[in-house]
């Protein structure tokens, strides 16, 4: 993530805003938490949780090393982080992802709004939280009527 963001900055100049969008599930299974595999809940939390975290870090070391060398804050530094209403509705079989996605959207972006405007007096971060889209990820559930 650091060597991606490095390589954004010296091809476009300072980056001020970040699009924070990771997901994924096992959607081939639907495992009552009592049965849910360690190992899956791992790699979900490992790239959705983990993964936004390393982004935004990332985001705003660059952030600070640009304001640092300018002497001047980065207008419109803006962070936005893709939840999802499993987060606020959570999802049977699914703990893995709702719980991570509600820890994005309720945890992690109300501590870095706390932090980001140390670094910056006018930055902020939202989440927004879509409802399911039609993706291979879900391999079109969406035409299950029991999921509608």
């Amino acid at each position: 993530i650091s060597s991606c963001i490095k390589q954004a900055k010296d091809h476009h100049g300072p980056i001020n805003i970040l699009i924070a969008n990771a997901g994924i599930t096992d959607e081939s299974n639907s495992y009552p938490i009592w049965k849910l595999p360690l190992d899956l809940w791992e790699k979900t939390y490992n790239t959705n949780i983990r993964g936004t975290f390393l982004t935004i870090k990332h985001f705003l070391q660059s952030a600070e090393e640009t304001q640092s060398s300018t002497g001047k804050e980065l207008e419109n530094l803006s962070i936005v982080v893709t939840g999802s209403e499993c987060g606020k509705f959570g999802q049977a079989g699914h703990t893995e992802y709702a719980s991570g996605k509600a820890g994005l959207q309720y945890g992690l972006i109300r501590g870095v709004k706390n932090e980001i405007v140390r670094l910056n007096s006018k930055a902020r971060i939202n989440a927004v939280a879509p409802g399911w889209v039609d993706t291979p990820l879900i391999e079109g559930r969406l035409d299950d009527p029991k999921e509608m």
